[in-house]
């Protein structure tokens, strides 16, 4: 969903020459603060946003910019491969066997890239995480090894506490319960493993190339962090709306004018817990009854702690 939407920016931002950021809030129904974390994406990779400020101002693209206007399927380029091969020899330069190779280059990158969901980087907005300079240098080193396909040495905290220090082929980051998580070949038991980025203590690119294999993150790696799915009930006041809206959705929300309520399916557990603590008394829990009761029981046990 979120790379559609950052697409869909691009495209309105090309159709209209220039728009405002209301305008793409509005039309995304995203708020400003989300528009403005994904114009900073495209910026990342490369797309030549400027922003003019004033009466007539906008977001808008350097003049010179635009999208490719077309490209070859897997069998146009096949084709064209057949057609070049068979007519150079009716040339008496080296010129047809130059574009084959290109052709046949580019067609092998087409075929690499079937895993991209698997292989390709993402932006991180790591913005309010604890340490946070050293988090995203994390980051920045583990992208970095992904692109290049080359070894990284860590040191993390295993599950007893103890630090371990192991070699690791990055593949790709994995978002989940609110975590990130390295997915990656740890080269002491040869097989993948989720490492937990919060849990690195030290991180250094060896600059060893190593082959990527063709995976798919493994559904079984996966399982151990799935949680079973409730139906969540919850008030909340204006203040939250924004927040309420970004992560359970507008489609979910009603409101009496007084309050506003929202009815989602949600993944439970822990993870959910924290979630709806992080904000604080602007919100109550209605159903399911036992969260209801969880969130009051840690909140006492919160008082306990604060009150000796």
């Amino acid at each position: 969903m979120q790379h559609t939407v950052i697409f869909g920016i691009l495209v309105t931002i090309l159709n209209n020459k220039k728009v405002t950021r209301e305008y793409l809030s509005q039309k995304f129904e995203i708020s400003m603060r989300t528009v403005a974390r994904y114009l900073n994406v495209l910026l990342d990779v490369g797309i030549p946003i400027e922003s003019i400020i004033g009466r007539n101002g906008g977001i808008s693209l350097r003049d010179d910019y635009a999208l490719a206007k077309g490209f070859l399927t897997t069998q146009e380029r096949e084709r064209l491969i057949a057609c070049v091969k068979a007519t150079a020899p009716t040339f008496d330069d080296n010129l047809n066997y130059l574009i084959i190779q290109k052709l046949e280059e580019a067609q092998k990158r087409t075929k690499q890239n079937k895993s991209l969901a698997t292989h390709q980087t993402l932006y991180i907005d790591a913005t309010g995480t604890y340490n946070d300079k050293f988090y995203k240098d994390k980051i920045s080193i583990i992208n970095r090894a992904i692109q290049d396909c080359t070894i990284l040495q860590i040191a993390h905290l295993e599950k007893y506490g103890n630090t371990i220090t192991d070699k690791f082929a990055p593949y790709c980051l994995v978002l989940t319960g609110g975590s990130w998580y390295l997915y990656s070949i740890n080269h002491k038991i040869q097989d993948f493993v989720l490492l937990r980025l919060s849990k690195i203590l030290n991180i250094v690119n060896t600059h060893e190339i190593f082959e990527r294999q063709t995976v798919s993150i493994d559904q079984h790696m996966l399982a151990r962090f799935e949680e079973p799915t409730i139906n969540l009930c919850i008030e909340f006041s204006n203040l939250r709306l924004q927040d309420i809206t970004e992560w359970i959705g507008q489609e979910n929300i009603s409101t009496d004018q007084l309050s506003y309520t929202a009815h989602a399916k949600v993944q439970g557990g822990s993870t959910l817990i924290s979630k709806l603590l992080s904000f604080g008394s602007d919100i109550k829990v209605i159903s399911p009854t036992w969260l209801r009761d969880e969130m009051m029981s840690e909140c006492r046990r919160m008082m306990d702690y604060y009150s000796l």
